[in-house]
């Protein structure tokens, strides 16, 4: 078994709780937009469309939560990687199916981004990079200050970093969201 420093687990708990709870604040505010956008995936019965869309952000909402409070558990870690391969997956059914055209809808309300293979390998190295926090032990040391300087700011430009290539890998202009038809 290999170890992790504590201060880099901190920074990826931190990233994925930040990920996760402002994309399920945009699904809450534009919750019936969201509903479209599952509908638009195509891989549900009709009947699961709205359940599964009601589910999804009270869902990142909670891991979201439990990764920051459970520090210990690596339960949590594993419930964020399991959502993102879920989302990589589908997102990529979607592209092999020709569908890049659709809302991911990972922040629908905020912005309309549509599939690509970016976003799948985004998904894919968070979920891995979680996997790993949660299967490595931390190292044995106390966080001194310079480590809380570290978390914010590694924090920071990994927010920064995601924010970024999302403007360069595939956010098109926000014009209407998806219907549900």
């Amino acid at each position: 078994m290999f170890t992790v420093d504590p201060a880099l687990a901190l920074i990826v708990r931190l990233l994925t709780a930040c990920l996760l709870a402002t994309a399920a604040g945009a699904k809450l505010i534009a919750l019936e937009p969201f509903v479209g956008v599952v509908h638009n995936y195509r891989l549900l019965p009709t009947p699961l469309t709205r359940p599964v869309a009601y589910l999804i952000p009270p869902l990142e909402l909670l891991i979201a939560t439990t990764i920051m409070v459970l520090f210990s558990s690596v339960i949590p870690l594993a419930g964020a990687a399991t959502l993102l391969l879920g989302f990589a997956v589908a997102m990529g059914i979607n592209l092999m199916r020709g569908h890049a055209e659709i809302d991911c809808g990972c922040f629908i309300g905020f912005v309309r981004q549509r599939l690509s293979w970016v976003l799948v390998m985004r998904n894919l190295l968070l979920a891995a990079a979680l996997l790993t926090i949660a299967s490595a032990s931390a190292a044995n040391r106390l966080l001194v200050w310079f480590d809380v300087l570290t978390i914010a700011a590694g924090c920071a430009s990994l927010l920064l970093v995601w924010a970024i290539a999302g403007r360069l890998f595939g956010i098109a202009p926000l014009t209407s969201l998806p219907d549900a038809g």
